[in-house]
């Protein structure tokens, strides 16, 4: 299996990669899923199921990652970048816009928030 990638330097996807890709997808997923749950159920009154929301969770992420690659680490690199442009605009001071790839961070906030979604969409 081979991925297109945006950067034609970074080498094709292949199997093992892709599974670990799912796997650390799976593990954030997890971890995501507990903090959306405990969320939910917060501002649902307990009416949410716990281990269902996780489960949906890790899974989903679990296959993204899986189908689209490192999107785990892509969306960990675009949070990093933001709360580091939010302390360092607070402290009035303007960072070098480092070399990256828009359509890629675009893509990654997009399956994130589809992600979030469907997984609201599916505990209610």
């Amino acid at each position: 299996m081979t991925a297109r990638r945006t950067d034609p330097g970074e080498p094709p996807l292949d199997f093992g990669d892709r599974l670990a890709c799912a796997a650390l997808g799976g593990l954030f997923g997890a971890l995501y899923g507990l903090l959306l749950a405990l969320l939910l159920m917060w501002l649902f009154a307990g009416r949410i199921s716990l281990g269902t929301t996780i489960a949906g969770s890790a899974a989903l992420f679990a296959v993204i990652g899986f189908i689209r690659g490192p999107v785990v680490g892509d969306l960990l690199g675009a949070l990093a970048h933001f709360w580091y442009g939010i302390f360092n605009g607070l402290a009035d001071y303007t960072p070098d816009t480092p070399p990256h790839d828009t359509e890629r961070t675009l893509k990654t906030l997009f399956y994130f928030g589809f992600a979030t979604g469907a997984l609201i969409w599916l505990a209610l």
